[in-house]
């Protein structure tokens, strides 16, 4: 695995490319990959929406029928 700005370039990326393909043409069993990493700051999301008022109960004035 091969971890590097996302769009590399230079003589490392050409050199990294060149390998690549002279496994993929092989027999071997190797996995081989490149990850574009981005030097952007990662994007944060947006705050929750807030949650709707909830319903209060209603204190009863019923009159008391006890006596």
């Amino acid at each position: 695995m091969r971890f590097d700005k996302e769009y590399s370039y230079g003589d490392e990326h050409d050199a990294w490319k060149d390998f690549a393909k002279t496994v993929g043409e092989s027999s071997a069993d190797m996995l081989v990959g490149d990850v574009g990493v981005s030097g952007a700051p990662p994007r944060l999301l947006p705050p929750p929406l807030p949650l709707p008022p909830q319903p209060q109960p209603v204190p009863c004035r019923a009159p008391s029928l006890r006596r």
